[in-house]
């Protein structure tokens, strides 16, 4: 059998009606087992909220640091804000996020 590849066009299916049907069928469940025995709902709402609470705490922390890592040293051949050289070009990246500025470099020649 081949899997169908889904098109950019197609709208994905939203999580949020998956998670109603499934609320649905919990609420349901849970009604008919009130409407069956009281002391039976009680002690299985009890055991629901025993097992989502033990998931909770047995979850795993993302290892993923809180704050960003610290910029790189500035390097010797930036330019400082402020600086008079003379710029000879700027690019662009295609996103237009960063620029980069080239400046004119005077050499020297000594004897």
């Amino acid at each position: 059998m081949v899997a169908k590849k889904r098109d950019q066009d197609e709208p994905e299916p939203s999580r949020a009606a998956g998670g109603c049907v499934l609320l649905l069928l919990v609420a349901g469940t849970v009604a008919g087992v009130f409407a069956a025995s009281t002391a039976a709902g009680v002690l299985g709402l009890w055991l629901v909220g025993t097992v989502a609470l033990w998931r909770t705490v047995r979850r795993r922390v993302s290892d993923m640091p809180a704050t960003p890592p610290p910029l790189p040293p500035e390097g010797a051949d930036d330019v400082p804000a402020g600086g008079n050289e003379r710029i000879e070009r700027v690019e662009y990246d295609p996103s237009g996020v960063r620029c980069t500025i080239h400046v004119v470099r005077g050499e020297v020649n000594e004897p």
